[in-house]
């Protein structure tokens, strides 16, 4: 059994919404990976010299970063690859899906 699924609580919802995990945004049981997809919204931040308000960092209507906006709006090729997937990946919808 993964001991991290049983970690998994609704906590009271602290920060702000630009740099919260979806599902913090959909009120759902969350765990400690809402601190890698925050960190992957900063990474974001600075590939893409961008502030995260989703006006500008564009966001799905399911709260997730619309990847394919920003990799062809932000990403230049001085850019190293494993920096933006590093930054994809901690931004994964799905938490266990995401880079830790």
């Amino acid at each position: 059994m993964n001991r991290r699924r049983d970690r998994r609580k609704r906590y009271t919802i602290v920060g702000h919404p630009f740099w919260m995990a979806p599902e913090m945004m959909h009120r759902d049981k969350y765990d400690e990976r809402v601190d890698i997809y925050s960190f992957g919204i900063i990474l974001l931040e600075i590939i893409g010299s961008v502030n995260a308000d989703p006006d500008v960092l564009k966001r799905n209507r399911d709260f997730s970063v619309d990847k394919k906006y920003f990799f062809d709006t932000y990403v230049d090729r001085s850019c190293p690859e494993v920096f933006w997937r590093i930054a994809f990946l901690c931004t994964e919808l799905n938490p266990d899906m995401r880079y830790d």
